[in-house]
C-alpha cells in the first residue's frame, strides 16, 4: 500500500498489536510443519520416485489438515452433500 489514511494506519498498527504469544506460536507451529512436509516431499521423490512419494505425502497432507482443523478450530467433519 504506497498511500494510507490515518485511519489505515491505526487499522494496521492495531493488528500488529493484537499479536498475542498464543497466535504467534500457532502460526510458528503451522510454518515448521510446513516446512517439514516440504523437506519431506523433496526427499521422498529424491528416494522414492514421483509416483510413490505422492501416493505417500497427499493422503498425509490429507490427514494432517485435517487434525489441525479438528484441534485448533474445535471442527469435526461436515458429512452434508457438497452443493
Amino acid at each position: 500500500m504506497a498511500f494510507q489514511t490515518g485511519s489505515e494506519k491505526s487499522k494496521l498498527q492495531g493488528s500488529l498489536w493484537g499479536l498475542t504469544a498464543s497466535t504467534f506460536w500457532l502460526a510458528f507451529l503451522g510454518g515448521v510443519i510446513w516446512a517439514v512436509g516440504g523437506l519431506g516431499a523433496f526427499t521422498g521423490t529424491n528416494k522414492l520416485g514421483m509416483a510413490k512419494a505422492f501416493g505417500i505425502w497427499a493422503p498425509l497432507n490429507i490427514i494432517v489438515s485435517r487434525i489441525w482443523g479438528a484441534v485448533l478450530f474445535y471442527r469435526k467433519g461436515n458429512r452434508s452433500k457438497l452443493a
